[in-house]
This record gives structure tokens, sequence and C-alpha cells, in this order.
């Protein structure tokens, strides 16, 4: 079976295979979209507009202009494009960081919860 996939070139400057896209930020679940493009095995940045180098390197850093356009790629081909990227370690990063926040984020007493504080 095949799946939308948004292909990103490698960086021109540095030719790594670790790049992503930038999309334009939706009003709301950010961090959902990001969680869910990296299980696809995509890198994407939320901006409010997206900018006209919408193409940028993980690893030197670099941004630049390209048409991406989707294409389908089947299941095995999805499962190389995340080893070459690396989107595993990076989703596992990210769900340890945000575990991290709820444990350190302070418990609302009953009295806080009730009146919406």
């Amino acid at each position: 079976m095949k799946h939308i996939y948004y292909y990103v070139p490698p960086c021109p400057n540095c030719h790594s295979e670790k790049t992503g896209r930038y999309v334009q930020k939706p009003l709301f679940g950010s961090d959902n979209m990001i969680i869910e493009s990296l299980k696809h095995g995509e890198y994407i940045r939320c901006e409010v507009i997206e900018p006209v180098n919408n193409c940028y390197c993980l690893d030197c850093g670099h941004e630049w202009g390209a048409e991406i356009r989707s294409t389908y790629f089947t299941d095995e081909e999805i499962i190389k494009e995340k080893k070459k990227r690396e989107t595993d370690k990076a989703l596992d990063e990210l769900r340890t960081e945000k575990l991290i926040e709820v444990a350190l984020k302070p418990k609302k007493s009953v009295l806080m919860k009730f009146f919406g504080l």
C-alpha cells in the first residue's frame, strides 16, 4: 500500500539527508502535527507564514527554497527514509522532552480545577 509522502531533497550545502520543510502553523495542535510527521518519517517546522526558503537542514542549518510536492511511497520506502533521516531518534527525544514537561508541571488542587484556574 502506498502513502502520501513529502520528499525533501538532501541539503545542497552539506548533502545531508536530515532535511525538513516549513509548513503553515495550524490554529491548534501543532505539537501533534510535528509528532505525526516524525512518525511518518518527515521533519517539519511550523511557521505562521511559510517562508520562501521552505527547506532546512538539521545538520548544518542551511535553508533553501524548493518546490515540495507530495508523492506516493510504499511502506518499505518510508522505512528507508526514516532510517536515513533518523526521525525515530528525534521522535524519542521529543517524547522524552514532553514527559519531562508533564512531570515538572505543578499539580492543580481540587479547588483550582473546580474554579478553572
